[in-house]
């Protein structure tokens, strides 16, 4: 259980003030909102019905677009008409990646010293962020938020503005607290990581003096998000492996407890950063998926109500090895079913083969035939290596899966590779609901282009549609009869990213 320390002096957003609000604008809320999908908890509904969650964006923060709203909203609803509808919001005040973007504010006040006070907000930070969920709930648009930006807070030598040697928390940057023994934080931090900013909480250092800062700016967050029910929560983006996982569950208690004390229930997760684990050979690939940091997150259902995966099982595989790392995930969680998400699908740029195009658009797809409730490009750091974000093949991308699952309805599927026959490596995959529908992704790069799927016992006609991953556009449905297999043969042209089958009972 976690303790929340009382608010003792008078403050602009003390917990009486965070109620009153949310009280009022709570009652705002239309719909049931984003949830579990009770008849299959690995997926989500929305409003009722069950629901994909595709996306792809420029920006991790994109509440600070709210100062161009043009460009805010040209950029939502490019998102929409390609058939997205799911965003990372970052609560990040470092400067953004891209120098046409607007620049960022601060949450606080600044005063004429230069320096911040935290007892005072800035107005203009937490309009953006409300204007910028207002025009999402619009658009129906679900919004991850990430409410720690790691990299705002641990990089103890950047001359990127935001990052902590500028930071309003950082002491150095504010009048209301110092370095130790007021704080937790050393006046000459050894090596080059802020570690002492996640030992604040009553299970560590309980330092009630930064402590009472770090909720107030969560309380904030919660005072405006509280009031949307399109809504998802991770705590943290890319937790460090030298942090304690007690920061990640104590974050996670504390908004669960503060939605529910207003007759709310919410949706958590964290997303661990752990790079060594996953490859070491001496572990087995169930331990190499779920120990290390990855733990106390798929050891702790009571805690985390889905599951940010973005950084388990991406960055260390080919196709087929991918899928086996998902398979072994997937049934370590058998018994504590939840969402699988994917805020961050890496790659997109020609510097290296991992990050082209081809895989990355591949790897999205793959997650779809995986089983993942939600799955987004990353955004195009370092011009593009890193993300696609909503280039013109991200796009296209999107507007294929949109029509794919469409048609084959992924939350009444499983993934099933055991159907198809005269399978290559790393040619194709598939999600199944056999003797109803099919999905297939072929990636072209691999073997002939030809598998056959196993209708032994689902025998009758299927409609067979081709969706183009390069042009995001199918084509005309063709009649089959299933017998004993059919064969199922990729187009030979008009697609370098591959395509996607959708084979529905008729």
């Amino acid at each position: 259980m976690i303790r929340i320390h009382p608010n003792k002096n008078k403050r602009p957003y003390d917990s009486i003030a965070f109620t009153i609000v949310i009280i009022v604008t709570v009652s705002l809320v239309h719909g049931a909102g984003i949830e579990v999908y009770p008849e299959n908890p690995t997926y989500w509904q929305y409003d009722g019905e069950p629901a994909i969650l595709l996306g792809g964006t420029d920006d991790e923060a994109l509440f600070h677009w709210a100062g161009n709203m043009d460009l805010l909203r040209s950029h939502l609803d490019l998102l929409v008409d390609c058939g997205g509808n799911y965003l990372r919001c970052t609560m990040s005040v470092r400067r953004g990646d891209n120098p046409i973007y607007p620049l960022r504010e601060q949450p606080y006040v600044r005063l004429e010293s230069g320096k911040y006070d935290l007892d005072q907000w800035n107005g203009e930070f937490w309009r953006l962020f409300r204007v910028f969920l207002k025009e999402c709930k619009h658009r129906d648009i679900i919004v991850q938020i990430e409410i720690w930006a790691t990299h705002d807070l641990v990089h103890l030598k950047s001359d990127t503005p935001g990052v902590w040697p500028t930071h309003p928390l950082n002491p150095k940057n504010n009048v209301n607290y110092g370095f130790s023994p007021e704080t937790v934080f050393p006046r000459q931090p050894r090596g080059n990581m802020n570690d002492a900013f996640y030992q604040t909480i009553p299970a560590l250092k309980n330092d009630k003096t930064v402590l009472k800062y770090q909720q107030a700016f969560v309380d904030k967050i919660l005072s405006h998000s509280l009031e949307f029910d399109n809504i998802l929560y991770c705590v943290d983006n890319e937790q460090r492996p030298q942090h304690p996982y007690q920061w990640g569950h104590y974050w996670a208690e504390y908004v669960k407890l503060k939605a529910s004390q207003l007759g709310k229930t919410i949706y958590v997760s964290e997303m661990h950063r752990d790079f060594s684990t996953p490859k070491n050979k001496n572990l087995s690939r169930t331990e190499r998926m779920v120990s290390g940091k990855f733990a106390s997150l798929f050891d702790y259902p009571h805690i985390y109500s889905f599951f940010e995966l973005s950084e388990t099982s991406t960055r260390f595989s080919d196709y087929d090895e991918l899928w086996l790392n998902i398979e072994a995930i997937r049934k370590y969680t058998a018994k504590t079913l939840r969402p699988m998400t994917n805020v961050k699908v890496y790659g997109g740029g020609d510097v290296s083969t991992f990050r082209k195009r081809r895989p990355t658009i591949h790897r999205f797809c793959e997650f779809i035939c995986a089983g993942r409730s939600a799955v987004r490009f990353h955004r195009p750091v370092r011009d593009g290596e890193n993300g696609m974000g909503l280039n013109p093949a991200a796009q296209a991308c999107l507007k294929a899966v949109r029509k794919f699952c469409e048609l084959i309805k992924p939350w009444q599927c499983t993934p099933n590779l055991d159907l198809l026959s005269e399978r290559q490596e790393n040619e194709a995959y598939m999600l199944a609901n056999p003797g109803i529908a099919y999905g297939i992704l072929m990636t072209g790069s691999y073997g002939d282009r030809v598998v056959l799927l196993d209708t032994r016992e689902c025998r009758g006609r299927y409609a067979l549609t081709w969706i183009n991953l390069q042009t995001g556009r199918p084509l005309k449905a063709k009649t089959i009869n299933a017998k004993d297999k059919i064969r199922i043969k990729m187009p030979r042209e008009g697609s370098k990213y591959g395509w996607l089958a959708a084979i529905v009972r008729k």
